[in-house]
């Protein structure tokens, strides 16, 4: 076999950056497996897609191999394959391992890209405190960098502080490399709290690279909520006149703005023509899947969400919208608990998940544990439909004025929820 360039590598990963196929992903490791010399270039491609696919223990196993043939790899290819390792690890849920593995990174190799590593993942397994601690480490021995104070932004938004927020963002608006996030990230601070003139100004900054389409989308939308959906299009066909290679993913967008104003067919039609082209695209399968439940087309919903499951067998929202799609509309009861129960399994904490399982459960005829498990869920999210399952199970308990006071305090809330109205006009007073 020829030996290949770092350059055909870089081209390789740029490819598999969209790819969600995990089986055609594995299938490429086992390729790369039987190799000798095996390429650190491709494994860190593998394991770069296979982590955005949600496939941990694959982006976790090409990360680890970078390292492990002769010669050494070079110090960033290392450090790449170490990130991406730490990355997976968190994934998994091997929060401990994954820190554990950034601090020995900064131990190994100190500086600002090592440090803000470990700064990222505390963030992202939820220590803020120490994240921020680490920041504050970070400027004092390396000065202020901008990547720091955008994670800083990242902490304030997920914490609920958008005055804190706002000001990380707006120092970093000229920035060349994090220009356009940072105005992508005040506009959505702007929609928040309803100013939505500034939010449109932030939008229309955006001009160009990887925050353009979901700019435009955002902008899309502000448009459409003001009830003009034609002008709304017409924001996608201008972004699709000056960027065609975009076209698939614009008409994905314009399919769930469709879906939002209530046209379920157009959405459809925009779905349909988009899968064949991307009859693999596991995320456009659950989409679709969705869209058509809500028509009501269990059957063609279901074969969807199958296709989704084997293309991305381990993840945790397929495994969960098939389960629960199947133990509302059809009789195969077991094989739904056998899926949300394998989702579960990889998301414990999962509110969505929790509820899909105690509605199995339900269904099953165990309201105790079911209770339980919707109790959890409902205290997470406090979610319409969460809500219409715990009080169907607390009212099956005998506990009536109970269940329609959740079902009154929730449709409070939303009153446009549709499951919700269901359930409480099967329970009539």
């Amino acid at each position: 076999m020829a030996e290949r360039s770092d350059a055909d590598y870089g081209l390789l990963a740029a490819e598999l950056a969209e790819e969600n196929n995990i089986e055609g992903l594995s299938r490429l490791w086992a390729r790369l497996a039987s190799q000798a010399p095996p390429s650190p270039g491709l494994q860190l491609a593998v394991a770069g897609a296979a982590l955005r696919a949600g496939g941990g223990e694959l982006a976790l196993a090409a990360a680890l191999a970078v390292g492990a043939g002769e010669p050494a790899p070079a110090p960033d290819v290392d450090a790449e394959a170490q990130r991406l390792a730490g990355r997976a690890l968190l994934a998994r849920g091997d929060v401990e391992a994954a820190l554990a593995l950034a601090r020995r990174q900064v131990q190994r190799h100190p500086g600002v890209d090592s440090e803000l590593e470990h700064a990222s993942l505390l963030a992202a397994a939820g220590h803020d405190e120490e994240a921020l601690a680490a920041l504050a480490g970070l400027d004092e021995r390396h000065g202020e960098q901008p990547a720091a104070r955008r994670l800083r932004g990242l902490i304030s938004i997920e914490s609920g502080d958008l005055e804190a927020a706002w000001e990380q963002f707006q120092g970093l608006v000229s920035h060349d490399e994090l220009g356009a996030e940072s105005c992508f990230r005040l506009a959505e601070l702007a929609m928040r709290q309803q100013q939505l003139e500034m939010a449109v100004q932030m939008l229309v900054r955006i001009e160009d690279g990887p925050w353009l389409l979901p700019a435009r989308d955002a902008l899309a939308r502000l448009v459409a909520a003001r009830g003009d959906l034609a002008m709304a299009m017409q924001v996608f066909d201008a972004l699709v006149a000056q960027h065609p290679e975009l076209g698939l993913d614009v008409a994905r967008r314009r399919a769930s703005l469709l879906e939002r104003q209530g046209d379920l067919q157009g959405a459809l039609e925009l779905l349909d023509d988009i899968v064949r082209y991307r009859p693999d695209d596991a995320g456009l399968r659950l989409g679709r899947g969705a869209l058509l439940e809500q028509m009501g087309r269990i059957e063609p919903a279901l074969a969807d969400m199958a296709v989704a499951v084997r293309l991305m067998p381990d993840d945790a929202m397929a495994l969960n919208a098939y389960g629960y799609t199947l133990a509302s509309h059809a009789s195969r009861r077991a094989e739904a608990y056998r899926l949300v129960r394998r989702a579960l399994e990889r998301e414990p904490d999962d509110p969505a998940i929790l509820d899909s399982y105690g509605w199995i459960l339900y269904r099953q005829g165990n309201l105790a544990r079911a209770r339980s498990y919707l109790e959890l869920a409902h205290a997470r999210l406090p979610d319409p439909e969460v809500a219409a399952h715990l009080g169907e199970v607390l009212w099956q308990q005998g506990e009536h004025e109970r269940a329609r006071q959740l079902w009154e305090d929730a449709l409070q809330l939303a009153p446009d929820s549709r499951p919700l109205r269901d359930t409480m006009a099967r329970f009539p007073r």
